[in-house]
């Protein structure tokens, strides 16, 4: 097979995207026309300009031209900015798609900020077979692709199916006949924390862990690492301590409702909620609670895209608790707490497995793409 060498430049030809370029970014999904950029966002949202669309020489590469991202589009689409190029190929020539296959696999280190397409990217020299073998491992790709694509969204589907079964299961539990119903405020005490004053920098020489609601994520074991405070500090402003086992939830920004238990003495700041359990209540059933029912406390909150709960909302949560002779049973909360602990171990190895296997999934990707083209400049 005859294989010829050409830069770039030779098959892809540019235009500038600027007549192109959306005027308004009032976007919405009611409209047709998508913006796009060559970034990972690709698609940035839907605009209702008529004029200004690329249509009549489809399908194109864009090509960012300050970090040399690329995406292959067969669809009319308006741009949001100039900084990229908009590349074509004569078909009689090149096939698009290849070029587009053939250009993920060059691996060029973007060293500074600047315009890269004409200076250096367009000059790089690749591999041209004949048209119909640049058809034939282009269809071979895509079909490659497109079945990767359906076996990765298949593990991301599954590891989202993993984090579900705790909130499954948790439901049968609370269904139970067995249970009764107290407001959180009736067996829990609850406290919110403070911000001490910075001014003085020993705060930050002492033993005592100072928590963040930015570090609560689910984590039924809670450390601080960042930052400590002393007890001297403590005492000079409105922060509290909070013993080992306070159950901790996050009431606004962009954790809200994140949960965690403390295995340390710690103190925290005023955007979490501290809650103690009282003597027969066990923490870790407070905590598994809480991780069920926080959906609807949100639901309660007040606020925008990210909603504050209130210590009275969360003082209000009726707490479902196994109980006999109207007592809370606290043998039945550790056999409960004990049974989810273990689906968690379970959920959150099946959800490493199906990590791994989409990690795997991308690395084969940029395997076979390296094996069809090894380009590197």
């Amino acid at each position: 097979m005859e294989l010829e060498k050409v830069k770039l430049n030779e098959v892809l030809f540019y235009e500038q995207p600027t007549k192109y370029i959306v005027k308004s970014v009032d976007y919405s999904n009611k409209n047709k026309v998508p913006v796009l950029t060559a970034g990972k966002s690709f698609i940035l949202g839907y605009t209702n300009e008529t004029e200004g669309i690329f249509k009549e020489k489809l399908p194109v590469i864009i090509f960012d031209d300050f970090t040399t991202a690329i995406k292959y589009v067969d669809f009319p689409f308006k741009v949001k900015s100039s900084a990229m190029k908009i590349l074509m190929t004569d078909p009689k020539k090149a096939n698009i798609k290849y070029l587009f296959h053939l250009m993920q696999s060059i691996i060029f280190p973007v060293r500074k900020h600047k315009r890269h397409w004409i200076s250096e990217y367009s000059q790089i020299e690749i591999v041209l077979p004949p048209l119909p073998e640049q058809e034939r491992i282009a269809n071979k790709l895509d079909r490659f692709f497109s079945e990767s694509k359906i076996a990765i969204d298949g593990f991301a589907k599954n590891k989202k199916q993993a984090s579900k079964i705790i909130y499954s299961e948790l439901r049968a539990i609370l269904d139970s006949e067995a249970m009764g119903t107290y407001s959180l405020e009736k067996i829990c005490d609850t406290t919110s924390g403070g911000t001490p004053r910075r001014s003085n920098r020993s705060f930050y020489d002492g033993h005592i862990m100072w928590l963040k609601s930015g570090e609560l994520n689910d984590n039924p074991s809670i450390t601080s690492s960042e930052e400590h405070i002393t007890d001297q500090a403590i005492a000079k402003s409105n922060a509290k301590i909070l013993p080992t086992g306070t159950v901790l939830m996050a009431m606004y920004g962009a954790t809200v409702g994140k949960l965690g238990i403390l295995n340390t003495t710690s103190a925290t700041n005023q955007a979490v909620c501290a809650i103690t359990p009282h003597k027969n209540i066990l923490n870790a059933y407070i905590y598994w609670f809480l991780f069920f029912y926080r959906d609807e406390l949100i639901n309660q909150a007040f606020g925008g895209a990210q909603p504050n709960i209130s210590q009275t909302l969360i003082r209000k949560i009726p707490v479902k608790v196994p109980s006999k002779n109207a007592v809370p049973d606290l043998i039945e909360q550790k056999r409960i707490v004990s049974k989810i602990n273990a689906i968690k171990e379970k959920t959150e190895n099946l959800r490493r497995l199906f990590s791994l296997q989409e990690t795997l999934f991308s690395s084969l990707r940029s395997s076979v793409l390296n094996q069809s083209f090894q380009i590197n400049i």
